[in-house]
C-alpha cells in the first residue's frame, strides 16, 4: 500500500500471523513467556505489551536477538542453552509458571520448555512450524492435571492483514529495527545464507 514503504510492508503478513495466533487463546495473559526472539518472536513480544501483557519475558541464545528482545519490551531474557528457562520462570513468577507460553521457534525442545512453564491452566500457543517428521518428548499427563491447553495457530485471514497493516501504518508495532541485513534481488541466495544465521534478524531482499 501507498502508505507504507517496502521493507514495512514486507512485515503485514508475519505480523498478521502473530495477531490471529493471539487472538486463538481466546485469553488475555497477565503474564507471558516467549520462546525464540526471531522476527515472530520480536512482533509476539510487542504485540503481547501492546495487548496488555504486563510481564513478557522471553528466551533466546543469540546474544544479539536477545538484546532486541529487551529493547521490544521483554522484561527479562534467558539463554536456552545455558539456563533452565522453565525454572527461572516459575522462580520469576513466585513458583507459579506464566499465564500463556508462546513457542516462536521450529525447534520441538522448546515446546516441552513452554509446558513446564506455563502455570495449571495455562495456554501453550505454538506458531513456530516444527520439521515434519520431528518428535515431542512431553509427559502427556501435564496436559490432563494441571489443565494445560495447547493452542496451534497458522496463517492469517484478510481480517488480521487489515489490522496488521493498520499497527505498522500507526507505528504502534516497531518493524523497522527487526531489518538486520539487506540485499538486492540478485543476491537472493546470499540473502538466504545470511538469514539462516543467529546474528540475522530478518534479511530484506530490495527490487
Amino acid at each position: 500500500p501507498p502508505i507504507l514503504d517496502f521493507e514495512r510492508a514486507s512485515f503485514i503478513e508475519p505480523l498478521a500471523c502473530a495477531i490471529r495466533a493471539v487472538d486463538r487463546m481466546h485469553t488475555k495473559p497477565k503474564s507471558a513467556l516467549v520462546l525464540g526472539a526471531g522476527p515472530m518472536g520480536l512482533l509476539m513480544i510487542q504485540l503481547l505489551r501492546l495487548r496488555g501483557t504486563e510481564t513478557v519475558l522471553a528466551s533466546e541464545g543469540s546474544p544479539m536477538r536477545a538484546e532486541r528482545a529487551r529493547r521490544l519490551g521483554a522484561a527479562l531474557v534467558w539463554d536456552p542453552m545455558t539456563q533452565d528457562v522453565p525454572a527461572a520462570t516459575r522462580k520469576e513468577t513466585g513458583g507459579l509458571g506464566v499465564d500463556a507460553a508462546v513457542v516462536a521457534t521450529g525447534n520441538v525442545r522448546a515446546i516441552a520448555q513452554a509446558v513446564r512453564a506455563v502455570r495449571s491452566g495455562g495456554t501453550v500457543l505454538l506458531l513456530g512450524v516444527p520439521e515434519a517428521g520431528a518428535r515431542l518428548d512431553v509427559d502427556p499427563s501435564e496436559f490432563v492435571t494441571r489443565e494445560v491447553s495447547l493452542v496451534p495457530s497458522n496463517a492469517a485471514t484478510e481480517a488480521e492483514t487489515r489490522k496488521a497493516l493498520g499497527l505498522i501504518a500507526r507505528k504502534k508495532i516497531d518493524v523497522a529495527s527487526l531489518v538486520t541485513h539487506r540485499f538486492p534481488l540478485e543476491s537472493f541466495p546470499d540473502a538466504i545464507r545470511v538469514a539462516e544465521r543467529a546474528e540475522c534478524v530478518k534479511a530484506i531482499l530490495t527490487p
